[in-house]
Parts: structure tokens; C-alpha cells; sequence
């Protein structure tokens, strides 16, 4: 609405100008820079009508060129020069425009006609000169007006590159959000509800311990909603630009206690002191301990024996590791193409500029080592 009450303000002065100038410029160059300039109006107040608008009034540019060559004007007023700057300008702009914001090849026509008369409006000069103007003054001439057409070009060509990255800057920090929140419901969510499942086979298998079966379940569910409401803070603390990272290395105990009742035995767990730890690197650590224990539990039930380690190691770093000594039936990497389980760590630790290895031990088991520096910068 405002836009509009602006435009209409325009419209009106331009047309109260164009009326006091035709008496000292002619109405041919008061009513082409006229209309040119109500051209960059309207694409101010109607986005839709740009390219009509500037194909339109490099029409109108060229054909007022056209007319003065054929009928001269009178000898050239101030008032005239101001027109003819205005008109210029404003078919600069409006070229600018063009390129920045429309990609369709009507377009690109519409562009080289408006270069070509913003190249011919300066030889409105050499018209009425006495005696006329040479091939070369009107080469000069032309030139004139190509330099500011090619700055126009540019400019368009520029803002529009900046554009596109700001597109794609926009379209990655989302994408990097979704792959975050793969993530955050791949290793809590569904390690809870991983544990919901294997309870219930279990409440299947032996009806007499139903009872503390529904009771586990139901703790895990608990866990499982606790876990979704700080994945969605976390979400929270991202749009208002927080850094909350969640759990880390002082919440293992907790997710070691919680294996220990579902798992197929209590894991040993060992952390030493290895001095302050960056957010991020704690919630990796945290989620590699996660990741790996929910392995054991899928693939390996008949494992006796487990060992969480998290240790400071010469780097700065720390190193976490998590073995057992099961029979995995099948390998537990990740589903393939989710970017999520031991693949999706493996490349996040690498981000870090840390190593992680996942692999059998002899005679049994499986063991994940992750090596991560604890005064890292994030590889780009």
C-alpha cells in the first residue's frame, strides 16, 4: 500500500514535470525520459511487470532516438540534458534489475535491448550539431553509452551471484539442520526405542515377566520423550542462535546405568580426566558411546562383556573407545544412504579432525575407537 501511494506520488510529479519542460525541450525527449523513468516506477510498485516495463522503455528510448535523427530538435536546452540523464539513468537501473532477478530468455532479449539504447541515447547529442558529426564523434558517442551499459551489466551480474549464494548459504544451514536432527532422533530416539522393542520380544518370549517388562518399557518411553524434548530445545536453541550442543562425557554414567538394565550385560565404564572439552566434542563422544552400545544390543545380545573408555591422549585429544566381546550376527554399520550410525560419526569426527575405526576383534567382538582433538576448529 505504501508502495503504491509512492508510485502515485511520483506519477504525478512526472507528469507535472514533462508539462513545464515540453515548451524549452520538445515533447519527443520530454515524453521518451518521461516514460522511461515511469517504466522504473512501475517495476517499483509492480515486481511483475519488469521485464514488460523495461522492454517497453527501451522501446520507447530507441524510437525517441529514431525521431530526433530523422527531425532534429531545436538547439538543445539544460532542461533537455536533465531529461536525457534521467532517461539514462533510469534505463540503467532498470537493466540492472532485469539481470539480477529474471532468468528467463525473454529476458535476455529484453537486456540487449536495453543495452542497445542506452549505447544510442548519447548520439542525441551530435543531432543538431553544426557541422554534422563525424563516424567517429558518433563511435565516441556510442561509446559513451556503452561503458555505462557494460557498469549496468556488472552490477545486475553481481548482485545476482550474491544472490544465488546467499540461496544456497540458506539451503545448506537447512540441510545441515535436517541432518543434525537425523542425528540427535538416530542416536537418543532410537536408542530408547530400540530398548522398547527388544522388551516387548522379551514380555513375547517369557510371559511370566511381562509385568517388569511393560515397567522397562515404559521407563524407556520416558527417556525416549525426554530425549525428543531435548532435540526440539536444542532446534530452539539453534533459532535464536544458541549453542547448546546436549548431552556429553559427564552423561555417560547415565546412558551406561540404562544399558546395564536392558542390555545383555552392564558395560564397565572408565573416564579419566581430560580437562576442558569443547561442546561439540563432548556431544560427539556422548553419541558415539550411544551409537555403539545400541550396536551391541541389536547385534551382538550374547556379549558378556563391555568396556566404555573415555581417556586423554597427547594432542590435545581425547579417545573413546567401546568394545565387547559378542558375536555379532551382521555388521552394524548404518543403513546405507542415511548418513546416520557409525558412518555418519565417522564423518563428523573427520570434521572435527579426528579418526574413528569400527571393526572385529579376535577371537570375538566388535571395538570403535574415535580419536578427536580437543581444541579443534571445524573443517569446512
Amino acid at each position: 500500500m505504501v508502495a503504491r501511494l509512492w508510485g502515485g506520488g511520483a506519477a504525478v510529479c512526472l507528469v507535472g514535470l514533462a508539462v513545464l519542460s515540453v515548451p524549452r525541450t520538445g515533447p519527443v525527449i520530454t515524453i521518451a525520459g518521461a516514460l522511461v523513468v515511469a517504466a522504473l516506477v512501475l517495476t517499483a510498485v509492480v515486481r511483475r511487470f519488469l521485464v514488460l516495463a523495461t522492454g517497453a522503455a527501451a522501446a520507447v528510448s530507441l524510437t525517441a532516438t529514431g525521431l530526433l535523427a530523422v527531425s532534429p530538435p531545436p538547439p538543445l536546452h539544460n532542461t533537455a540534458a536533465a531529461w536525457l540523464l534521467a532517461e539514462l539513468a533510469a534505463l540503467l537501473v532498470l537493466l540492472a534489475i532485469v539481470l539480477r532477478r529474471t532468468e528467463s530468455r525473454r529476458a535476455a532479449y529484453v537486456t540487449l535491448f536495453a543495452v542497445l539504447a542506452a549505447t544510442a541515447l548519447p548520439m542525441r547529442v551530435a543531432v543538431d550539431s553544426a557541422p554534422p558529426a563525424s563516424v567517429l564523434e558518433l563511435a565516441v558517442l556510442g561509446g559513451l553509452g556503452v561503458l555505462p551499459a557494460v557498469a549496468a551489466v556488472l552490477a545486475g551480474g553481481y548482485l545476482r551471484v550474491l544472490d544465488g549464494r546467499r540461496v544456497r548459504a540458506v539451503a545448506e544451514t537447512r540441510a545441515a539442520q535436517r541432518r543434525r536432527l537425523a542425528y540427535d532422533l538416530h542416536d537418543f530416539v532410537g536408542h530408547d526405542l530400540n530398548a522398547i522393542v527388544l522388551e516387548a520380544q522379551a514380555a513375547l518370549l517369557v510371559p511370566g515377566r511381562a509385568r517388569d517388562a511393560l515397567a522397562r518399557i515404559e521407563e524407556a518411553g520416558q527417556a525416549a520423550l525426554s530425549a525428543m524434548d531435548q532435540t526440539l530445545r536444542m532446534l530452539a536453541a539453534d533459532a535464536v542462535g544458541g549453542d547448546e550442543r546436549g548431552m556429553g562425557i559427564t552423561d555417560l554414567d547415565q546412558v551406561v546405568g540404562r544399558f546395564g538394565e536392558w542390555g545383555p550385560a552392564r558395560p564397565r565404564l572408565r573416564v579419566e580426566e581430560v580437562g576442558p572439552v569443547p561442546r561439540e566434542v563432548g556431544a560427539v563422544v556422548y553419541r558415539i558411546v550411544v551409537e555403539s552400545l545400541t550396536n551391541v544390543r541389536r547385534h551382538a545380545p550374547d556379549a558378556t562383556e563391555i568396556s566404555v573408555e573415555v581417556t586423554a591422549v597427547p594432542g590435545p585429544a581425547v579417545c573413546v573407545s567401546v568394545t565387547d566381546d559378542g558375536h555379532h550376527v551382521s555388521g552394524p554399520g548404518p543403513r546405507r544412504g542415511r548418513g546416520l550410525g557409525i558412518v555418519g560419526l565417522t564423518e563428523h569426527v573427520e570434521l572435527l579432525g579426528g579418526r574413528l575405526t569400527a571393526g572385529r576383534r579376535q577371537p570375538s567382538g566388535w571395538q570403535v575407537v574415535a580419536t578427536i582433538p580437543t581444541a579443534t576448529v571445524v573443517r569446512s
